[in-house]
C-alpha cells in the first residue's frame, strides 16, 4: 500500500479497508505528537471540532450522551448516541448520515477513536468506522484519511490540508 503525503517530509499513513460480508470497516492507525488529552479536546469540543472536521458540531459529552455535526467540506450530516465515553482514552458513537450530496445513500455505522499515551506527550491513535456498506466505505476511505491529516494538522498549529486536494492526493490508495 502507498504512503501518501500531506507535506514534504510529512507521510501519512494510508488506512485499511477491511471487507466483511456485505460491509467493511475502515481503520487508521498513527502516532500523533501531543498527549491523549490534547488529541480528545480536538475530538469532544465543538469549537476544535470546527476547526478541522466540521461546519457545525453538538456534543453531549458523555456515555449515552449524543453527537451532531454537519461535515466541511460536503455538508453532510450526520449524528449519533455516544457510546463510549473514557476521557481521554476510547470515544465511541454512531454515525448515522443523511443522503445528500456527499453522502449518496444513508448510512449507519459506528466510529471509534482510540487513544493511547505513547512515550512522554504522545499518542498512538486508532479510528475505525464499522458497519460501513463496501460502496460507501471505498468513498469513504480518501475523506477518512484527510479527516486524520485535518486533525494532526490542527494539532500541530499548522494550515489543514484542503479537503478536495488532500482526497485526490490519497484516492488511490485505497480501493475503489
Amino acid at each position: 500500500m502507498t504512503t501518501p503525503s500531506s507535506q514534504p517530509g510529512l507521510p501519512t499513513p494510508a488506512g485499511r479497508v477491511i471487507p466483511d460480508g456485505d460491509h467493511a470497516t475502515l481503520e487508521f492507525k498513527r502516532t500523533v505528537q501531543h498527549p491523549p488529552a490534547a488529541v480528545w479536546d480536538a475530538l469532544t469540543k465543538p469549537e476544535q471540532l470546527t476547526a478541522w472536521l466540521a461546519r457545525t458540531a453538538t456534543v453531549e459529552g458523555r456515555s449515552g450522551g449524543s453527537v451532531d455535526v454537519v461535515a466541511g467540506a460536503t455538508g453532510t450530516r450526520w449524528s449519533g448516541r455516544i457510546l463510549t465515553w473514557v476521557k481521554p482514552f476510547v470515544l465511541e458513537y454512531e454515525w448515522n448520515a443523511e443522503a445528500g450530496a456527499g453522502q449518496p445513500h444513508a448510512e449507519r455505522a459506528v466510529v471509534r477513536w482510540e487513544l493511547i499515551p505513547s512515550g512522554a506527550a504522545a499518542t498512538a491513535l486508532t479510528v475505525t468506522q464499522r458497519r460501513l456498506s463496501k460502496q460507501a466505505a471505498a468513498a469513504l476511505a480518501p475523506a477518512m484519511h484527510t479527516a486524520v491529516d485535518r486533525l494532526e494538522a490542527h494539532l500541530a498549529k499548522t494550515s489543514p490540508p484542503d479537503w478536495s486536494e488532500r482526497q485526490d492526493a490519497v484516492r488511490g490508495a485505497y480501493p475503489s
